[in-house]
């Protein structure tokens, strides 16, 4: 719970869910899983967000893991590119930060409606997005660069 909102994320597989604001979770093995978010805030009032993950590629030679598969990011198709971009908090109450390391970018944010509510280009390495005047719920965040284009999600809550 972080200022009076509770997460529960559901992960689609073998029942396991958390209530950590940013859990990270090892699928048990590659397919498709339709993962949720619920949040409830000091009110009561519920939110709730689910969107399908594709695990296409699973590991198991990590000793540490007790026999559990984990998730191989390298064999997910990320493209370097991808991995200099970095999203945080997310979850946010208002302000979030995008870094963007080392690339040339056009990026639009918008709301679940596909309503543009901010757009920056240029080779910035860290943006700050500020929601505080924005509704609770989903925002999309799409990434332009001469290497290909990702959308990446940020919750308000």
């Amino acid at each position: 719970s972080s200022n009076g909102v509770s997460y529960s994320w559901d992960f689609d597989d073998l029942g396991n869910t958390s209530t950590d604001p940013n859990p990270t979770y090892t699928f048990s093995g590659a397919g498709t899983y339709n993962v949720c978010l619920t949040t409830t805030d000091a009110c009561g009032f519920t939110n709730q967000y689910c969107d399908d993950v594709t695990v296409v590629a699973v590991r198991t030679d990590n000793p540490n893991n007790n026999g559990t598969v984990t998730e191989d990011r390298s064999q997910l198709g990320m493209h370097e590119w991808e991995k200099a971009i970095s999203l945080y908090p997310n979850p946010t109450s208002t302000v979030f930060n995008l870094e963007l390391t080392g690339l040339e970018t056009a990026i639009q944010l918008m709301d679940v409606n596909g309503r543009l509510i901010a757009q920056r280009e240029g080779g910035e390495n860290q943006i700050q997005f500020d929601l505080s005047n924005f509704a609770k719920g989903m925002y999309m965040i799409v990434i332009a660069t001469d290497q290909g284009v990702i959308t990446k999600r940020v919750m308000r809550n």
